[in-house]
């Protein structure tokens, strides 16, 4: 029987990993975490591993028709006029980096929440773990 100690190794590696690996850790794990529960196959676990994560090739099974619904053709991601490092798009909301908004890396801002800092999500290592975030959870909202 392994101990706390091991358990924690185990996921402090996994967080690393995802580091190392430019993978967002608390969105990484959250989405996992969710994959697992809704039913991902224990046969295709490797996928999930934080070296061949890939947000766009595995569907949630319980958010796969809404996923393929908003595709990256149906998000038109637009950059602001005067702020290179923010990002909107209609109806889910604003990405924003930290030198535009907030310190410690890219913020996603929901459209559907109020625009207040408690709502922020983040922060994102880049810009691309923030979209594939705000993606994530725009489809997760258009299924509420």
């Amino acid at each position: 029987m392994r101990g706390g100690g091991e358990h924690w190794a185990t996921f402090a590696s996994l967080i690393e990993t995802a580091n190392l690996m430019d993978v967002e850790p608390l969105g990484y794990l959250a989405d996992v975490l969710t994959r697992i529960v809704n039913g991902h196959p224990n046969s295709q676990l490797e996928e999930l591993l934080p070296w061949s994560y890939k947000t766009d090739k595995m569907l949630p099974i319980k958010e796969q028709t809404v996923e393929h619904a908003m595709t990256e053709q149906s998000i038109s991601w637009e950059q602001d006029g005067i702020d290179t490092g923010w990002l909107f798009a209609k109806n889910i909301g604003s990405v924003r980096s930290s030198t535009s908004y907030r310190s410690g890396g890219w913020w996603f801002l929901p459209k559907w929440l109020p625009d207040t800092a408690e709502n922020d999500i983040g922060p994102f290592k880049s810009k691309t773990a923030a979209l594939a975030e705000a993606e994530r959870l725009a489809a997760q909202q258009l299924t509420k």
